[in-house]
């Protein structure tokens, strides 16, 4: 199981709405979940604004390294009581509003295992206010199912 450990005791955003930036939680808590630097995960709001090509650009970034993002909003990702301590939870980027939001839409990204927030690349921690998405990141491992 991943704790709440060193793991999670990475850098913050470089990039903050506050400074008048596009900030760059996305690419953190992308970082934060593969375990790689932020500098080596693309800025994808950067040069898109609007955030209308996010997800796609995300999307062939995690595919040319065996990657596939999920978006798994509404999905229950809790873990059945039998499965206990034997089951690894998976890291989930969720995203949503936080208290500094100053608009419809203006959203923020943290990381969560189960129901706790494990990374907030944001320096002031605040979380979200709600979880409006949830993504996963895995590497699909099966290539054929034989009964």
């Amino acid at each position: 199981m991943i704790e709440k450990s060193n793991r999670w005791d990475i850098p913050k955003q470089e990039f903050l709405v506050e400074n008048g930036q596009i900030g760059d939680c996305w690419a953190c808590c992308i970082a934060a979940v593969l375990g790689v630097p932020r500098k080596t995960v693309p800025h994808f709001l950067q040069d898109d604004p609007s955030g209308q090509r996010m997800d796609p650009d995300t999307q062939r970034w995690l595919n040319d390294r065996g990657l596939v993002l999920i978006h798994v909003d509404g999905a229950d990702l809790e873990y059945p009581r039998w499965a206990g301590e034997s089951v690894p939870m998976l890291p989930v980027i969720a995203a949503g509003p936080t208290p500094r939001s100053k608009r419809m839409g203006q959203h923020h990204a943290v990381v969560m295992l189960g129901r706790e927030v494990v990374y907030d690349p944001h320096p002031s921690g605040d979380g979200l206010t709600w979880i409006t998405d949830r993504y996963l990141i895995v590497r699909p491992g099966i290539d054929e199912v034989k009964a």
